[in-house]
């Protein structure tokens, strides 16, 4: 499937959450097996790599940053599950609708894999020069999980494609992405203000997975946004 300017052109924000409402309501249920299932996997390689983390005595700035690409790759791979389950056989039993968008997101892992480190690497590096550098990265590269996914782009080609895709169009981009975060991030705020109120030396990785638990509840609507 090739996606062409006009499937990425930003709508008003009024369409966009009418069409993630409705949209994402239909594979809400579908998508929270699968979405499970890669966050257990997730949470396993950052616990069993805990201990090493913490024994190499870094910063707080740089346990920030990998918790950043953390929530990067965790993002890129449940979206790409989501888009999968969009654009897959309804008329499937439900278990083999979760098994195949599982399995082809599972096949272009590698892809995902690297083009997300690259992107997060580049966004991490871009916010800590002032800030603005990452916006404009985040902006520009933010599409590349979709130009994987949807036309078989490789790991630099993605990112190449992503920025063409926005180029033309990058304050209307930017608006509606920056929406999208603040909408995201007002519902974050409550479970992860609960952890830091009640639970006593919390460690940055529990903020990680709390975060991660409720995006994966919402991440079916944004998808469809």
């Amino acid at each position: 499937m090739k996606i062409a300017s006009e499937h990425v052109q930003p709508m008003s924000l009024k369409v966009i959450l009418r069409h993630m409402l409705g949209r994402g309501k239909s594979v809400f249920r579908l998508s929270l097996v699968g979405n499970l299932l890669i966050i257990a996997l997730f949470s396993f390689v950052l616990f069993t790599l805990y201990n090493y983390i913490e024994s190499l005595g870094l910063s707080e700035s740089q346990l920030v940053a990998l918790s950043t690409i953390n929530n990067m790759l965790f993002i890129s791979f449940t979206s790409v599950n989501v888009f999968y389950l969009l654009i897959g056989e309804e008329e499937l039993p439900f278990g083999e609708q979760v098994k195949q968008s599982l399995i082809k997101t599972l096949k272009i892992t590698h892809k995902l894999l690297a083009a997300t480190l690259i992107f997060s690497g580049l966004m991490t590096l871009g916010l800590g020069l002032l800030l603005i550098p990452g916006l404009i990265i985040f902006t520009y590269f933010g599409i590349y999980s979709q130009t994987i996914m949807f036309e078989n782009q490789g790991v630099v080609a993605s990112l190449s494609r992503s920025f063409n895709l926005v180029k033309g169009s990058f304050w209307k981009a930017f608006g509606i992405l920056i929406g999208l975060y603040l909408l995201t991030n007002m519902f974050l705020l409550v479970p992860t203000f609960i952890v830091a109120v009640f639970v006593t030396e919390c460690s940055i990785w529990l903020e990680v997975i709390v975060y991660c638990l409720t995006y994966m509840l919402m991440l079916s609507f944004i998808a469809c946004s």
